[in-house]
């Protein structure tokens, strides 16, 4: 069960990787992924592969990645969850950085429900 939670959250990150570098640099390579994910290009190469025999992704004719319909759907709820969470320590007074690594950790954890539950308080939170 733990080795399922591990590889999923490994997808994530992937799949929010690719989508950010994506959204800053018109295309993403594996190597733009290897770079800000600190992996190596063969351990990253590795992962697409099978990524891509999910359907998660797929390759260019420039051999960039390209996000499924599914893959970008996880990684925009991925990014989503991120960014509330970093926000909402940061609200707290949370330093940035310390906000941006415990809400990667975090948002893994957190369910959908909750994660929607916290949107609306906190947009609740933010009229006051």
């Amino acid at each position: 069960m733990e080795t399922m939670k591990k590889e999923r959250e490994s997808v994530e990150n992937y799949l929010a990787s690719i989508l950010d570098i994506e959204k800053t640099n018109g295309k993403c390579f594996s190597v733009d992924v290897a770079h800000d994910l600190q992996f190596s290009k063969a351990s990253v190469s590795v992962a697409m592969k099978k990524m891509g025999e999910e359907g998660l992704v797929s390759f260019g004719e420039e051999h960039e990645l390209i996000l499924s319909e599914e893959g970008r759907k996880i990684a925009k709820d991925v990014l989503s969850k991120r960014k509330l969470l970093k926000e909402s320590l940061m609200a707290i007074g949370v330093s940035e950085k310390n906000a941006e690594a415990d809400a990667h950790q975090i948002e893994h954890s957190i369910s959908d429900e909750t994660n929607r539950k916290l949107y609306r308080y906190l947009k609740e939170q933010m009229k006051k």
